[in-house]
């Protein structure tokens, strides 16, 4: 994965689980879609029970993160 999105400096991953940082919504999008074209090629099976869009707080490897001004 890290070979993947190498050159992706706004998304991190560590084995299959990917985060994305963004300032605003429409750079998310932007980036999204960036991610996932790289992975298009890996025909990746998203977990949608995993998949969080826009969200201000959120846990990722066991560390709390909360977004805002």
């Amino acid at each position: 994965m890290d070979q993947v999105l190498k050159g992706l400096l706004f998304a991190q991953c560590y084995i299959y689980d990917v985060i994305i940082f963004n300032h605003t919504p429409k750079e998310h999008v932007k980036h999204l879609q960036q991610v996932l074209e790289c992975l298009q090629a890996l025909e990746p099976h998203l977990h949608h029970g995993k998949c969080k869009f826009f969200h201000g707080r959120f846990a990722y490897l066991g560390h709390m993160f909360t977004l805002g001004d």
